[in-house]
Order: C-alpha cells, then structure tokens, then sequence
C-alpha cells in the first residue's frame, strides 16, 4: 500500500474512533450505559409537502436486494414511491441488457412522474436501441431535441443522434461546447486528426484541469502561438494556473489581457520560478496600473519579500495603510523586519496594532500561537494558557484553535492541575470534535479511542447510512436523481 493511502486510512480510522469515543463519552457521562434495540429504517422525504419514501433508503442496495421490494413498491406504495420504484427497476433492467423489461417499467411513466420525464425518454430510447430499434430510439431523441427541455438533455440526445448522423456532432459541439458528452466528441476527433485548433479552444475553455489537458496547452503554445487570440492566452494561462503550472502560467499571462488579476498571477508565476527581478517588475506594473485593486495589495506584500529590510517597510506600509485584507500579514511580517534591523520597539507596536486592530485574523491567531509556545517552551505555562484562552476566544474558528484547547490541557498537566486539564481535554472533544486533537485529548480522557501505539489494533465495526444524504441544493430533477 502507498505511504499516501496508508495516511488517508489511518485518518479514517482516527476520525471514526474520535464519533465512536465521543459518544460513549457523551452516554457515560449523562447517563447510564444501556443496551438500545436497533431503531428500524423510516422513510425518507425529499419535500415537505409529500409523502415519505420507501425507495430512497433502497437505492444503495445490490439489485439482489433492492429488487423485490421494489417491486412490491411499484404495486403497493404510494403514487410517487410507485413512479421511482419503476424508474429505478427499468434502470436495472437496462444495466442487465434487458430493454423489453425496462420498457415495460417505463411504458407511460412520464405522464405520472414528471419531474423526470426527461431522463424517462432517454432511458426509453436507450432501451430501444439496445433492441435494435434505432429508428424508434432517433424518433425519441429528435423528439427531445425539438422541446423546451434542459440544455443537458438535448445535448445528450444530440449525442446520441450523432452516431446515425454524423452533422448532429457538429451541432452538438456548436451550441454546447460545456457538455462532457461534446468532450468526448472532441477527444474523438483529435485523435483521428490532432491539427484542429478551434476544437483545442473548446476543451482548454470548457474542461482545463482534464486528463491530458497539460500537454494540449502547450501544443496550442508551441504549435500554434501565431494563431492564439489574446482570448486564447487568457485561457491557456487560466488552465496552467488552475493546475500549478506556474511558470508557464507566467509566460501565458504575459500574452493575455493586462488585468489586476493577470498581472498578479505573471509576477506570482516568475516569483515561485525566482525568477525574482522579473516578478518584482511586474508587480510594480500593477501598483502604477492599478493603484486601488485587491491584488496591488497583496503585490506590495509580494515585492516586500525580494527587497532588503528598509526597502520592504514603505511597501509594506503602503500595504497595511491602504489595504485592509492584506493589513494583518503585512504588519507581522512588518514587525519581522523591525526585529532584524534592530527596533525591537517598532516591532512590538507592530505586534500591537495587529492584535488590537485585528484582533480575529488568521495573522492574530498565528502570532498568539507562537506566543503560546514561546512561553511553554521557558515553562511559563501560565502565560501560555493565557495566550491559549485568547486565541481561543478571539479565533475560534481557526485551524490552531483545537490545537491551543488541547495544550492548555497539557500544560495544566505540567503545573499540576489535573482537574482543570481534565475539564479542558473534555472541551477540546466537544467543542472540535472534528479535529485531530479531539482524538488526542479523548486518549487523555481514557476513552476507548487507542493511542499512537494501539490504534491499529483496534477495528471499530463502521455502520454505513441507510440512504444516501440529499442534495442541500439543485433543482428537483437534480434532487430526484441524487
């Protein structure tokens, strides 16, 4: 097994041990342990207005299982059970090769079920065509490609028709150059002849970060740069950024419209590449370009950090006083370049007004963090639990928060207080119950969690859910399919 996988496992099994001791923690400390029976499966609602569903919690099940009782469902349930019970058999039906029992299911279904009477049409043509009846099948999809029907559908059935008829592809990659299924053309047909840059545009604006997308990028750079649009950089240099590609990004960005987004992104690009005097170039551009953008702030910053210690004040300066969001950051490292030219001073005032002015900024929380093991580190526990309880309260939802909660359980250990280091541990695994620390402080809790040496041979039995959750957003059809 890869090093990568074993950590994702490992996770896993912390994140479930962490549910699992919560939990007994929870029940041993509220209440007394007792055995419940296992509450029985309820139906599910997809909308307030209608009937609870015996499908739904059917959907993730083998076909072994689900398909008596969707059958049972399809003769018994309720009107909109009975509609999904049918869809989802001829779907079934479809995925054993079986169209004649699948068009059974859907013979006139969409008439009762019609927030999928869409998806009912292309399964309907689909088992057709398993049949061998294409002309039935094309009928269909011509019909679907005639209505005021989701541009997804159409598309889809375009897709389909394109296989009889060869211009419809054209169609389809016309008017719907997003769709995955106008993809697949297009890869399609690069195979068979590469030197079509029109259909290299499509995929590097619709489908950048895909497989293989890296290497058709730079064909379009190296092949055909004289051709390429400023449009065309603008996307190529989108999708080399959208992929870590910084250095090329650079180069793209250079070619495309000069934008406060581009012209940060150019010198962000040759800056990682340390390609250091460039990037301070272009960063400047952007500063006499664009004086107010969001990205000249974060611009001044960048060029404080390839200039000498003097040099980087006034940008960083320019940077806190004019531009709020890069405030923060910009007088930690403000208050670093005053330490190292001596003005222990300056930088404390520095460190002052980041905490005062803002005081729930991620640069607030690191700083109390680091003040918080500066002093562990002398043993002064005490100032450290003090730094601990504002970091705590003034950024709790921040990453270093659980792991401030869980130390002060440890320094309260460290000066003896086993009693309040207790009660912290106890407010880490309820508070940030998420975390890693939350496992960390249930060890201390004794809970039945193991630790850095047991956890391997514990195998904590996992209780799949019953249905799938529902899609907190989308529209009905969406939902329905989910």
């Amino acid at each position: 097994m890869k090093p990568r996988s074993r950590q994702i496992i490992f996770g896993l099994v912390i994140l479930l041990l962490i549910s699992l001791g919560t939990v007994w923690f929870l029940e041993r400390r509220e209440q007394p342990t007792v055995d419940l029976p296992e509450q029985p499966s309820e139906p599910i609602t997809l909308e307030p207005d209608e009937p609870p569903s015996e499908v739904f919690p059917l959907v993730s099940l083998p076909p072994s299982e689900k398909v008596p009782q969707l059958k049972e469902l399809a003769e018994n349930g309720n009107v909109l059970d009975q509609n999904r019970a049918r869809y989802l058999l001829a779907v079934i039906a479809l995925e054993q090769q079986n169209p004649d029992q699948a068009l059974q299911w859907l013979n006139e279904l969409e008439q009762g079920y019609s927030r999928l009477s869409d998806q009912i049409l292309l399964q309907r043509a689909k088992a057709y065509e398993l049949k061998g009846e294409t002309a039935t099948a094309q009928d269909i999809w011509r019909d679907i490609t005639s209505g005021d029907r989701h541009r997804a559908v159409i598309a889809e059935a375009t897709y389909h028709l394109g296989k009889y008829n060869a211009q419809q592809w054209e169609y389809l990659i016309r008017e719907f150059p997003e769709h995955p299924r106008t993809h697949e053309v297009i890869r399609n047909k690069l195979e068979a002849n590469p030197d079509q840059l029109d259909l290299l545009r499509i995929l590097a604006q619709y489908h950048p970060e895909a497989e293989g997308m890296t290497q058709q990028r730079d064909r379009m750079v190296d092949e055909y740069e004289e051709e390429l649009t400023s449009k065309d950089w603008q996307i190529i240099a989108d999708g080399y950024w959208a992929t870590n590609e910084f250095e090329a990004a650079a180069e793209a960005y250079a070619n495309a419209p000069k934008t406060p987004k581009n012209l940060y992104r150019q010198g962000r690009g040759l800056q990682v590449n340390d390609e250091t005097s460039q990037a301070q170039s272009v960063y400047q551009e952007l500063v006499d370009r664009f004086p107010d953008a969001e990205q000249t702030g974060l611009a001044l910053r960048r060029i404080a950090e390839m200039v000498s210690d003097e040099q980087a004040l006034s940008y960083l300066d320019q940077a806190i006083e004019n531009f709020p969001k890069q405030a923060p950051t910009a007088l930690t490292h403000k208050a670093t370049r005053l330490e190292n030219q001596g003005d222990t001073e300056a930088a404390e005032k520095a460190r002052n007004r980041l905490l005062q002015d803002y005081s729930t900024s991620d640069a607030a929380a690191q700083y109390r963090w680091e003040m918080a093991q500066a002093q562990a580190q002398q043993g002064h526990f005490s100032g450290a639990i003090q730094w601990a309880n504002v970091l705590i309260e003034e950024n709790s939802r921040h990453s270093n928060a659980p792991k401030a909660s869980f130390w002060k359980g440890k320094w309260f250990q460290q000066q003896g207080n086993q009693q309040a280091a207790q009660t912290n541990f106890q407010q880490t695994l309820s508070q940030y119950s998420y975390s890693y620390y939350a496992w960390r402080s249930a060890v201390y809790l004794d809970l039945p969690v193991g630790d850095f040496t047991t956890v391997r041979q514990l195998n904590p039995e996992v209780e799949k859910p019953r249905s799938r959750p529902f899609l907190p957003a989308g529209s009905q059809t969406l939902r329905e399919l989910h």
